[in-house]
Order: C-alpha cells, then structure tokens, then sequence
C-alpha cells in the first residue's frame, strides 16, 4: 500500500514538471526580436521609401499588432491590429501617404510604404510587436536629402566696396557654401542668410565683399551627399570700374559668355581635327576597338525623335514640344492619364521612336544639373514594376554626374550638352562631350528586337537638342 501512495505521489510529481516545463516551452516558443533590415536609410525628397522590420526567428506577425512611430506619443504613422489598419490615431501628415505590405507578415517582415516623402518625415522610426505573450520593438532612421538649384551670382554696390551674393533654392538639409581665392584657399569672411519655403526646402544667400585684386568663386556642396550640384562661379573684382558701371557689367557679361563658347569651339577643332587624321591614316581597326567606334560614330546620322510622354513616370513632366523634360517632386493639381506604356516605378521616359537592324545614329541632349542617367532599353521591357538596371539585360544606362564613381563624369570647367551614339549592329552605345574627345562605351543584348532611347530624369532636367 506504501508503495502505491509512493508510486502515486512520484506520478504526480511528474505531471507536474511535466506541465511546468511545457508552459516555459510555449512561452520561450513565442517569443521573438524586431530587427531593423537597414538603417539607416538614405533618399531622396519626393520619392517613396519602405521601412523595413524584419522578426527573428521567422514567424507569422499576421495577427498581431504592429505600430510604427516617430516617438512615444500615441499617435502613430501606421497602426495594424487584428488584421486590419487601425486610421483612428495615425498622424494627420502621414494620412493616405502609407501602405503596409500584408503578403510580407507571413514571413515575419514588416514593410511599410511611405509616398512623397519630404522634410518632415526625415528622422527615427519606432516600431513595435506585440503578441498574445510577447512585446519587443527596436528602431531606424530615415535620412532624407535634396539638391538645390545652380548658383545665381548677384553683384552690388555699397560704402564698404563691392558685394557678391551667391544663391541657390530648394535645399535640404542646408547645405555648405563654400568660397575660395584663385589658389583654392577658403575665404571665411562671409555672412549666410537662410529661409524655408512651405515645403521647408530651403533658400540659402550667402554674402561676401570682393577683394579687387583676387578672383573669387563659389559653390554649394551637399553635406550628407558630398556633392556639388555646379561648378564654382568665378568674380573678379578687377571686371569693376566704380567709374562706369555699365560698361563694366557688359565686360563681365561678354568674359562669362567667353568661359562657355570657348570650350565649345575648342572641342569642334579637335573633333575635326581628329576627322582629318582618319581620313589620312590606314589604321587596322581590329586591333583599336576604342578607335574603330569613334570612327565608326563619324558616320552616323542624327535620330531627330522627341520623348514619349505616354511612357514618363507620372513624377515627370513633359513640355508641350516634347523635347524637354523635368523632374518634379512636388504634388501636380493634374493628373497624369492611366497607360500600360508608362513607367510605374522608375523615374524613366522612352523616345518616341524605335531603331532596329542597320541603325547608326546620334542624339544631342543638353542637361541642366548633371544627375542623370541616359542608355537604351528594348520595346518590350516591363513598365509596371521596379526595374533593378544592373540586373535586367534588357536595358543599359550610362550614368552622368559630377561626382566620382559615375559612368561619366562632367567636371566643373565643362557645359552640359553631351551626345549619344547608338550602334545596334555592334551593340553598343557611346557618351560624349561635345568639348572633348573622350567617351564612355557601353554594351546592351537587343536579341534581334527594336530599341529606345531611354532617359532617367532625377534631380536635374534634359533637353533634346
């Protein structure tokens, strides 16, 4: 009998760790860390951004609550419970400008679509779990930044000599004016004026008074992108007669107007310069792949298309001519008409012509700040998705830029008129600048099927020339 009551009391026992060790299983089962995929994270104003939790280890996040937040108020960015989005406490600012991508919760991801960002949505992020069992949360930042336009130069006069005022609009955050004498040493004895506009992109004035005696320039640099979006405008006070000022505007008119056509002309003289030199010379072309395509240029003739504004990412705005284009990140009262040829995800826009077998030709095209990217795709390519272009065979862009690690790089000294050549027979397409002589190849696979021009509007505008 002593026994069995042993026997009896063990068992129970048993159950009991049994029970007790079960519940720990379950409740360490549930639970689980938010992870920020990556942070932080860097765009632009006026493009759309996905912050992105991911959960570890992987389970399903469908029907729990999800919250992202900007601090530890109770009002929200986005809120999801029980399935569904919960709109009552979400920030005014944020309201009809975020998705979040239920297909991804399964899977443990927290995705979360932002449209048009702009200044006020630059900052952390807060995003919290919860379970029946379980709460955790962690945090990123989103960096957002905008390139002004090009510096304007304005020249007055007071008691003190004369002033330069160097300005530039829509910038964010502010960025660094910088001057510097002709030996490229930094001025310091300037004063900076600045002002937000309703979209708190800013207009920054900076003021110096000129030595007469030393040239001068100026130029604005972002400080989270390490870009100049133009080159240094040069002064020198030397152009100023305090005795006639007119006279003195008209020759510093005619001494800028010099700095741009000289270029211009020196670049036509070594292009014909270099025309000469192949007409004289037998060269094996075989051996000189670089030589043979420049050569090969010389004969191409001139593809007088204008861009197709069906195919332009709604952000783009096209002229009336359809020769000019400009990237906009401000909301348009106009809508733009539904087309299965546009580009839903990408800042693109196509020629309005295709070119298949036996085509040689050139495009001019002018660019306001060199940002931009310009290359051929073919007629075929998908439109309603992201296209990742190092990935997809299907198009190829030279990329153009004053910073370093571009396809093509437009330094301070030169203007932003460029010429593309298309070989389709050769497959290949090719940069230039019309005040040099070197380029930038690239080559494409058309599988026997018709190409575009095609045009990556970003910060910047281009002009078919």
């Amino acid at each position: 009998m002593m026994l069995q009551n042993r026997l009896t009391n063990h068992l129970s026992y048993l159950l009991i760790l049994l029970l007790f060790l079960s519940q720990i299983q379950h409740s360490l089962s549930d639970r689980f860390i938010v992870i920020a995929t990556k942070t932080p994270i860097s765009a632009t104003i006026g493009s759309d951004v996905i912050l992105s939790f991911h959960l570890s280890p992987e389970i399903n996040a469908e029907n729990m609550e999800i919250g992202i937040s900007r601090s530890s108020s109770t009002e929200f960015v986005f809120l999801y419970r029980r399935g569904q989005e919960v709109t009552g406490s979400q920030i005014e600012e944020y309201k009809g400008r975020t998705k979040l991508v239920t297909e991804h919760l399964k899977m443990g991801e927290i995705s979360l679509l932002i449209r048009d960002v702009g200044p006020f949505d630059n900052g952390i992020y807060y995003c919290f779990v919860q379970s029946d069992n379980y709460y955790n949360e962690n945090s990123l930042e989103l960096i957002l930044t905008m390139l002004g336009t090009g510096p304007v130069i304005r020249i007055t006069d007071n008691d003190k000599g004369i002033t330069a005022v160097c300005e530039s609009n829509g910038w964010y955050p502010k960025p660094t004016v910088l001057w510097k004498d002709n030996l490229g040493k930094p001025l310091d004895n300037s004063n900076e004026l600045s002002t937000e506009d309703e979209s708190r992109l800013l207009s920054v004035h900076s003021f110096i008074n000129v030595n007469p005696n030393n040239p001068t320039f100026c130029n604005f640099r972002s400080v989270l992108l390490n870009i100049q979006n133009q080159p240094g405008i040069r002064i020198s006070d030397t152009l100023y007669n305090r005795v006639d000022r007119c006279f003195t505007s008209l020759i510093f008119i005619y001494a800028v107007l010099l700095l741009f056509i000289l270029p211009i002309m020196y670049g036509l003289h070594k292009v014909r310069t270099l025309k000469a030199k192949l007409k004289e010379t037998d060269i094996k072309l075989e051996t000189d792949e670089e030589l043979y395509l420049i050569k090969k240029n010389l004969t191409a003739s001139k593809a007088n298309i204008l861009l197709d504004p069906e195919t332009a990412h709604h952000k783009i705005l096209v002229s009336k001519e359809n020769k000019h284009a400009q990237c906009t990140y401000r909301q348009t009262m106009t809508k733009t008409p539904a087309s299965t040829k546009r580009f839903e995800k990408n800042l693109f826009i196509l020629s309005n012509e295709t070119f298949g077998k036996g085509s040689l030709c050139y495009l001019d095209f002018k660019v306001n700040n060199p940002l931009c990217g310009i290359g051929i795709c073919r007629n075929s390519i998908q439109r309603n998705t992201r296209i990742n272009i190092h990935e997809n065979k299907f198009i190829c862009i030279v990329h153009i830029s004053q910073a370093e690690n571009f396809d093509f790089i437009v330094s301070e000294k030169e203007s932003g008129q460029l010429r593309i050549y298309l070989n389709y027979d050769s497959q290949t397409i090719t940069v230039v600048h019309v005040s040099q002589v070197e380029s930038v190849s690239k080559s494409f696979e058309h599988g026997h099927e018709e190409v575009l021009f095609l045009l990556e509007i970003q910060e910047n505008e281009v002009t078919l020339l």
